[in-house]
């Protein structure tokens, strides 16, 4: 989501919401007052009328002109206000609009992870998958109330992705992260800063390894929950941190500050994909599909949770 806690994305809707109201009230006040300098300039211009077909007076028909003059200008400062306050409700009507869309790309891509998650605690995991499960379902809610702070409605529980924001693997057009097409597989891309060989990937491209057996997931000690959560930070988190100049001290130092540690770390998230286990492909299924040569694991949890891209390192 590229945010911090998904606590953040509620205080972001709320702030989005209490400047939208205001920028509403704003506009309103500035219609009124064109309004009113429309009323003043008919009055004013009626008056000049009136004194230029009276009885002859200098004085008289020179104060009515000049105070139509005035009301003129009133009426042009009163309408560029109500332009300005027009153009900073727009503004903040399109960060809710963007917002919204990202929250509801949330909420659509992940809906299928809740139920696999929900399944895998049932089985073998106990309290990791449990927690996993409870977290990302804290998550939801927390983004269907943000949500309904800016007045959206949550997509269905079947609807798709439109765009936008992505679980754990895009980040929005115009979002500073520098992205750049690779010129490769189309849908891939790579961020400012990333390692070079490394290109973000569509997951859809890649084969699934339904080999893997949930109820037997052995992977270097790695929980379904340790990977879930690494798949869904590298892109929202990880990356844009990197490509604003952050280093893996930078990361490691942020991960001591906030008490994250282990394989649930920016740190080790990013030492992870792209230094001591990088996912590696190699060749193409029958059906044009990319064969996994390392990352099978992580490539399950993320075509299960409904990531779109992953970091790979070319070869």
């Amino acid at each position: 989501m590229g945010f911090e806690r998904m606590s953040d994305a509620n205080r972001k809707a709320e702030g989005i919401a209490t400047r939208r109201d205001a920028a509403v009230e704003a506009l309103e006040l500035r219609n009124q007052e064109v309004v009113r300098a429309e009323r003043d300039l008919k009055r004013a211009l009626g008056a000049t009328a009136l004194a230029a077909s009276g009885v002859e007076d200098p004085a008289a028909e020179a104060a009515a002109r000049a105070e139509a003059a005035a009301a003129r200008a009133a009426v042009v400062e009163a309408e560029r206000a109500k332009e300005l306050a027009e153009v900073a409700l727009n503004k903040v009507a399109s960060e809710a609009a963007q917002l919204g869309q990202s929250l509801r790309d949330y909420l659509a891509q992940n809906s299928p992870a809740l139920a696999q998650m929900q399944g895998l605690s049932a089985r073998k995991y106990g309290a990791a998958a449990v927690a996993a499960a409870s977290q990302l379902s804290s998550n939801r809610q927390s983004a269907t109330s943000a949500l309904n702070t800016l007045g959206m409605s949550p997509p269905s529980s079947t609807g798709g992705a439109s765009g936008g924001v992505v679980v754990g693997g895009g980040a929005p057009s115009g979002s500073g992260m520098g992205l750049k097409p690779t010129g490769n597989e189309p849908g891939t891309y790579t961020v400012d800063g990333m390692p070079d060989g490394f290109v973000m990937f569509p997951v859809s491209a890649i084969e699934d390894p339904d080999t893997i057996d949930p109820n037997n997931f052995s992977v270097k000690g790695y929980t379904p929950a340790d990977l879930a959560w690494g798949l869904e930070r590298v892109g929202t988190e990880v990356l844009p941190q990197v490509a604003r100049g952050r280093t893996l001290d930078d990361l490691r130092a942020d991960d001591r500050a906030a008490g994250r540690s282990g394989s649930q770390s920016y740190g080790e998230t990013y030492v992870g994909f792209f230094v001591k286990d990088p996912i590696r492909l190699d060749g193409r299924t029958p059906d044009g599909r990319f064969v996994i040569n390392r990352g099978h694991h992580r490539v399950w949890v993320a075509k299960r949770l409904g990531v779109t891209h992953i970091p790979i390192q070319l070869r």
